[in-house]
Parts: C-alpha cells; structure tokens; sequence
C-alpha cells in the first residue's frame, strides 16, 4: 500500500484561502486511489511550517 499527502486549498471567502491535506491511498493491486482523510493543518498551527508543507511535530499540544 503506497500513501500521499496532497497539500490544496479551499476558497472560503473572497480572496480568503484555507489549507486542506488529503491523505490519499493505493491498494497497488487494482491501481484504486482512496481518499483516507482531509484536514486542516491550520488547526494544529505548532505541528507545521508556515507553508504547511513539513509537518514539525507528531504529537498535538494537548497530549
């Protein structure tokens, strides 16, 4: 099983843009992709680099 993080973003208002991660899946025998999950890496802002691109940390604040 292959997996991806596709980094997009949500126009949610004029000119106002939200970061979404998909977490996207292969089974590698069928050649189907699945989506496993979509976030928004804005939430957990300390887990992140501005860009949302290289996540910082892999456990959240209140852990």
């Amino acid at each position: 099983m292959n997996k991806w993080l596709w980094l997009g973003y949500a126009k949610v208002a004029p000119g106002v843009y939200r970061p979404l991660h998909l977490v996207i899946v292969s089974d590698g025998q069928r050649r189907r992709l699945t989506v496993a999950t979509v976030y928004d890496p804005s939430q957990t802002p300390h887990m992140w680099d501005e860009t949302y691109t290289v996540r910082l940390c892999w456990k959240p604040a209140n852990a």
